[in-house]
């Protein structure tokens, strides 16, 4: 699956410090002590947890995950998403962290264009998610198609 973010457009919304505060955990890798660097395994993370996340409340409506062109919507709740969860990292309540009512915003717009196949949604062209199965067959190896199994 193709990034719907990426840590440059996170850097560009959060202090580097806190950035690396929040992406930078010895406790969960210590091949990666340096506290001055961002751990790319806690980023991945972060990241595949807010595509997750985006993925789940659109699914109902598009298929995910998004492909190349990714809906300009999708991006932004996916950075919104990630820097929510920094400021979690750096053990920020909800009340405080600058991201949390922007994000709540967003899961809330993201539910309704789910929700709401008249809506606009993202300005995709993109059909409904359906519901599909798929069976493969073959002829059966305990027997001749004539002879009955008794």
């Amino acid at each position: 699956m193709k990034d719907y973010t990426t840590i440059a457009a996170i850097e560009a919304n959060i202090p580097r410090q806190y950035l690396i505060e929040g992406l930078n955990d010895k406790k969960l890798d210590r091949t990666q002590p340096d506290p001055t660097r961002i751990n790319l395994k806690i980023w991945r993370e972060v990241l595949k947890g807010a595509q997750t996340q985006v993925n789940a409340l659109l699914a109902p409506r598009y298929p995910t995950p998004f492909v190349n062109p990714i809906p300009d919507l999708v991006t932004l709740a996916t950075t919104v998403f990630v820097c929510e969860v920094v400021y979690r990292r750096r053990d920020t309540p909800d009340d405080k962290n600058p991201w949390f009512n922007t994000a709540e915003d967003i899961r809330k717009q993201l539910k309704a264009i789910a929700a709401d196949p008249d809506k606009d949604g993202l300005g995709i062209e993109t059909p409904p998610a359906t519901k599909t199965v798929a069976a493969t067959t073959a002829p059966s190896k305990l027997g001749k198609p004539t002879r009955n199994l008794t």
